[in-house]
């Protein structure tokens, strides 16, 4: 794919448009391999782009809530709000951030707890994040942030 940018504000609608897709299919069942009970986790899904480390408030993606109760007094749509508007990455230029925020998708993801094996939450989509940051010219990586 040839991607041309005439402007940065270009530039940051389609990588806002990327982060969604990304969230999408994160979740999709075919890049996913859990079950979430109380819709919380799903909720939790969002990306946002940021310039210099600012957000950029239009950028802002979730999946619709769906969750009809809190888990653990938690809401999932609540945290990844939360998480965007207070997460500030590091570097000068454009990143593209995408995050499931419930407190146990690290817990599925590393395998941890109980748990006898680790549960694709995010990682089922790094293909995808590998190859957007090569169309950009950029790296990607992944970490957890509690």
């Amino acid at each position: 794919m040839n991607i041309k940018v005439t402007s940065l504000d270009s530039l940051i609608d389609s990588l806002t448009i990327r982060g969604e897709r990304l969230i999408r299919d994160a979740y999709d069942k075919r890049n996913r391999d859990f079950t979430t009970r109380t819709g919380n986790l799903r909720d939790s899904y969002g990306s946002a782009v940021y310039l210099r480390g600012e957000l950029i408030e239009k950028s802002i993606r979730t999946l619709s809530p769906i969750a009809q109760q809190r888990r653990n007094g938690l809401s999932g749509a609540e945290e990844i709000q939360s998480f965007l508007r207070e997460y500030r990455p590091n570097g000068g230029g454009l990143t593209l951030v995408v995050a499931s925020t419930m407190p146990y998708s690290s817990i599925l993801e590393e395998g941890g707890g109980n748990l006898s094996r680790s549960y694709r939450v995010i990682r089922g989509i790094e293909d995808k994040m590998q190859v957007i940051a090569k169309e950009y010219k950029g790296t990607w990586s992944y970490k957890k942030i509690s």
